[in-house]
Parts: structure tokens; C-alpha cells; sequence
């Protein structure tokens, strides 16, 4: 792993609060005073259960062409943010799109960055007017406090099979994938341990039917309590919070997904050291659970 691409998590328990950077500290305040209590009809408090964080996550780098391969999630609590975030969602709809194409619309952001599709039209979408969507979808994760977490590989990594074998070219981006993937489930897993003990997480991905049996596949690996798990990631193995298996959907059925979309496309183009993503990055970055290492290096 190179430089770049390590990273550096923040302390989340009380014995560290004190060494915690501002926005993760803020973070663990902002959820501990939204809890509601809760209570039956006759006013008796209810039962204590499991709570249920949504994970909406969306790849970026699939194409061969790039050097990076990154998966990003956005955690929603489903009980008390769901119906918020889908209503900002469709607000920046209503705000930047004609009204006679709203219905079934949703924001890609390769598309609105590079223009392509529904923005290829220059002369009605110009940069400009583009960048003003994307500043805006980038702002909902700290106006509706989400936590954000990545996991990513590069895809020169040099990827052996069990037998020792190399990967076979074909086989390598669903390989490449399921690492980040892998990455990013595990670091739920752990904001899940720390900051959630007596909640569980479902992960909802967007759909890409060459990865999504492969990505059962990891998952399923890591909930297994019987097999033996090595690795950077073996502490937080088997998962304990994640629970059923992985669902996949589009952006129309599953709007949030546009979030996981959002962040992704950012902070790859953080990873990959474009000059023009460092505005976007910065609007995301308060609410990202994990740096990358060389932003707390720039900032020390």
C-alpha cells in the first residue's frame, strides 16, 4: 500500500476523546443527542432493540483506465434520517432540474462532472452551472450529520489466488472490488463496535451484476464464525453488527445511493490528487469517520 493510500483512524472511545480531531468528536455528540426515547401507547418505554443503520454504497474507478478502485458508504439511521435526506435529495432536483424531467431523475456524478448524458449539453449545462449541483449534493452529508467511510486498492496490486496463481486479467476487477469492499465493511464494522454497540448495519450497494455475486460472496466469508480470518482486518472478523447478506438496487429504486455515489467519485478524485476535487473534498471531509494519512500529515 502505498503512502497515499494509508490511512489513519481517529479514536472514537472516550479514553481518546481528547486526541480526537473537532468534526470526529463532534460526530459522536451529534448522534448521542438525537437519540429519542421511545415509548408504548400507554406511555410505558419500550423494549429495548436492536437499531438498524442503513449503508448506502457505490464504487468508483471501474474502469480499467484508472489507478484506483474505491468503494465509499454513507451510514443513515433509517428510523430518524431516512425520509430527511430523501427530501434534500429531492429538493436539489426541484432546484436544478426542469420540471419536466423530474420524474425518475437522479444525480451521477461522473455524469454532471464531465458532462455526459443528461448534461451534454454544454450550452443549457455549462461547468458552472454543473459544479453548483455537485457543491450541493456534497453538503448533505454534514447538514443531515452522515458518517462516511471508504475502503480502496490500487489496481496494480499484485493479486495472487490461493494456489498461488496470478489472477487472471479477467477476473481482477471483480477481485479489485470485493478488496475495497472488504475494506470499507470492515471499517463499518468498527464505527458499528464503537459508536453503536446494540445496533446492527444493512448494506444496501448500488447494482452491477459482474461484482454482486462476488460481493456476497466477501460478505458472507466475513460473517462466517467457523472459518479462521487473517489480515489487517482480522480483529474486526467476523462481522458482529452487519448482518443478512449485502442488497444491491439502482439509483431510481434506491435514491440514497446517489450519496454513496457522491462520495465516491470525491474521494477518489481526493486519492488521485486532482486539483479541481480539493473544494468538493473539503465539504465532505468533516463528516469522513477516516483520512487518508496524508491529510492529517498537511495538516499537523
Amino acid at each position: 500500500m502505498t503512502p497515499m493510500m494509508e490511512v489513519r483512524w481517529h479514536g472514537l472511545n472516550d479514553r481518546i476523546a481528547r486526541n480526537m480531531p473537532c468534526q470526529i468528536r463532534k460526530i459522536r455528540d451529534m448522534i448521542a443527542s438525537s437519540r429519542h426515547r421511545r415509548r408504548a401507547f400507554d406511555g410505558s418505554p419500550l423494549a429495548r432493540r436492536p437499531l438498524v443503520r442503513v449503508v448506502y454504497l457505490d464504487e468508483s474507478g471501474t474502469s480499467r483506465r484508472e489507478p484506483l478502485a474505491l468503494v465509499a458508504g454513507v451510514i443513515i439511521d433509517a428510523d430518524h434520517q431516512m425520509i430527511a435526506v430523501e427530501e434534500r435529495l429531492e429538493q436539489l432536483v426541484r432546484k436544478h432540474i426542469p420540471e419536466a424531467d423530474h420524474e425518475n431523475f437522479f444525480f451521477h456524478a461522473t455524469n454532471i462532472w464531465s458532462g455526459t448524458k443528461y448534461f451534454k449539453d454544454r450550452d443549457v449545462w455549462p461547468l458552472s452551472r454543473r459544479c453548483e449541483i455537485l457543491h450541493d449534493l456534497v453538503r448533505i452529508p454534514s447538514q443531515c450529520d452522515l458518517p462516511i467511510l471508504f475502503g480502496c486498492c490500487p489496481r496494480n496490486r499484485q493479486l495472487t489466488k490461493s494456489s498461488g496463481a496470478p489472477i487472471e486479467e479477467s477476473e481482477r476487477d471483480a477481485v479489485v472490488h470485493s478488496i475495497a469492499f472488504l475494506e470499507c465493511a470492515c471499517r463499518i464494522e468498527k464505527i458499528m463496535r464503537q459508536l453503536w454497540p446494540t445496533e446492527v448495519a444493512l448494506l444496501i450497494a448500488e447494482d452491477r451484476p459482474i461484482v454482486r455475486k462476488t460481493l456476497r460472496q466477501v460478505q458472507s466469508w466475513a460473517q462466517n464464525k467457523t472459518v479462521p480470518h487473517e489480515g489487517e482486518e482480522r480483529e474486526y472478523l467476523p462481522f458482529r453488527h452487519i448482518r443478512d447478506t449485502p442488497h444491491f438496487a439502482g439509483k431510481k429504486e434506491s435514491p440514497l445511493l446517489q450519496l454513496a455515489d457522491i462520495c465516491a467519485f470525491v474521494i477518489r478524485g481526493h486519492l488521485n490528487e486532482r486539483r479541481h476535487n480539493r473544494p468538493l473534498y473539503d465539504k465532505l471531509r468533516p463528516m469522513m469517520v477516516v483520512h487518508p494519512k496524508a491529510d492529517d500529515e498537511s495538516s499537523d
